[in-house]
This record gives structure tokens, sequence and C-alpha cells, in this order.
């Protein structure tokens, strides 16, 4: 009877134990697939719905991913010099249409070059990383703007929101080309990012978050362990001006507190402020203009 009971029990934590790893694996994998390939829709609006001029752009990223952008010319022109340009960088789920919100005031003074990330809008289709692989969106931007004859390739910086503050980051720690960096709501490593997917299991948060990793790692040839925002910035000398909500789940003012420690660039600034905003411009409009203009005059 002992025994036999010991079988029985042996074969309900079996059980147990078979349903707990299947049902994480066919949970990490949905929160994968979904996160991975966002559904975005590729929008109407164009520059032209400001007044803007602009050119449609196609270009490739440094590891040949078709991306689709555009080009905006500055309203001023500067005396026997081109303008300096800022490239800007739209957030998860979100399209180069969007971005046009919060970098329009820019248009007055700079160049302006906003794209869809891959994943994202009318760019190719492959998985979204966070800002890893979008990282070298931005590196093929640069590449693109350094073709052109009415950029000054010693005055291009990079603004971001959410995963296009993770690319800025990254990419700059990749070339001295990029020489400044606006970063808004950035996130301090891949596994804080892993994490907010995960903050209604409890204490099964960090395993569900490190099989997810492992999805990421072998579907998505994103290495967890490499994307860290704030070991890169270590490598690069571009002033960053790190901007956060307290509470954000894109990117927490806690992570760019995390970043900002790290930062050996000089002229970097760290803006954090109370509560939690869906988007830091729309909540903190006419404080954020004036930081990012003021930023974007002093080192560009």
């Amino acid at each position: 009877m002992l025994y036999t009971s010991y079988i029985v029990t042996r074969k309900i934590i079996r059980d147990i134990i078979l349903i707990v790893v299947v049902s994480s694996l066919i949970i990490t994998y949905y929160t994968f697939r979904t996160n991975a390939y966002p559904k975005t829709e590729v929008s109407e609006r164009t520059p032209e719905t400001l007044k803007f001029s602009y050119e449609n752009v196609n270009f490739n990223s440094t590891d040949n991913v078709a991306l689709k952008g555009w080009f905006i010319p500055a309203k001023k022109k500067e005396e026997n010099k081109n303008p300096a340009t800022v490239i800007v960088l739209h957030g998860y789920g979100l399209t180069r249409a969007e971005a046009l919100d919060w970098c329009h005031y820019l248009h007055d003074t700079y160049n302006l070059f906003l794209f869809d990330f891959r994943g994202h809008g009318s760019s190719g289709v492959k998985p979204v990383t966070f800002g890893y692989k979008e990282s070298k969106d931005v590196l093929g931007a640069l590449e693109y703007l350094k073709t052109r004859s009415d950029v000054d390739r010693t005055r291009i910086g990079v603004f971001g929101y959410d995963i296009g503050a993770n690319a800025a980051i990254l990419a700059a720690a990749e070339t001295a080309d990029i020489r400044m960096v606006i970063a808004d709501s950035a996130t301090d490593r891949f596994s804080t990012r892993l994490d907010t997917m995960y903050e209604q299991y409890s204490f099964l948060r960090k395993p569900l978050a490190w099989m997810t990793g492992q999805w990421f790692r072998f579907l998505a040839q994103t290495n967890p362990s490499k994307f860290v925002p704030a070991d890169s910035v270590r490598n690069t000398t571009a002033p960053i001006l790190l901007m956060a909500a307290e509470n954000n789940d894109e990117g927490s003012a806690q992570s760019a507190r995390d970043i900002h420690q790290n930062v050996i660039s000089k002229g970097t600034e760290l803006w954090t402020v109370s509560g939690n905003y869906e988007s830091l411009f729309m909540g903190q409009r006419e404080e954020y203009k004036k930081r990012v203009l003021q930023f974007a005059g002093d080192h560009l």
C-alpha cells in the first residue's frame, strides 16, 4: 500500500511539473509572439499634414532590413552651411506618423529624419527587439544621411522615445558620428523590459521573464545579456539628455537614473518627473519642448 501511494504521488508530482513546464512554454511563447510582432497600421498622415515639405526615402539598416522614412528639410537655412539633422525614433507599436507629434517644433531649425523601425508601419517585417536590433536601423539611417549633400554630417543627433531611446543609446555606442542623444523613457536593460510583461505573476515573474528572453534569444537572435543601455553609455562621448516619469512602464525614472550613473560623456543631463505619463511630452509639453530645444541647441 505504501509503495502504491509513493508511485501515485510521484506520478502526480511529475504530471504537475509537466503541466507547469508546458503552460510556461505556451505563455512565454505567446508573450514573445505578441510583443515581437506588434500590430501597427500604416498611417495616411504625412509631414504635409503640418504643411512641411518632405521627401519619401527608402534605405536599409546595417543588417539589410528594408526601411521607409521621411526627410524633412529645415524651414530656416543657415548661411554658408547645411543645417544640423535630428533622427527621430518612434516608440513600440507606433510609427513615424506619431513621432511627428513630439518633434515638429524642431523643424524650424533642424532637418528631421523620421522612419518606421523594422516590424512597424511600412518597413520590413522582422521581430521587434525593443532597441537591440533597431540600433542597426539607426545606423542605417545615419549612413544614408551621410550620403546627402544637404546634410552636415558633423552635426547629426538622435532623438528617441521608448524603444527608440534604447536604439539611440545603443547606436551612439557604436559610432562617433552621432553627436547628441535625447532619450525619452529608455530602459536600463532588456531584463527590465521583460519583467514588466509579467507584473501580475508574482513569484513566477522572474522565471517567466527569463524564459521569454530565451525565445527572443533563439527566435529573434537577441542576446538579453548584451542588451544593456546602462552599460552601453560607457562607450559613447555623445552628450545625452535622459528624460522619464517615475512610473512609466516603457522606461521609468529609475531606469533613467541607472543609465545616468554610468554616463561618461560631458554635458549629459537627467530630467525626471513624478507620476505616470502615457506620454511625457503630452503631460509636460512646454517644459519638454524647452529642454529638448535647449539641449539640441547646446550640442548640435
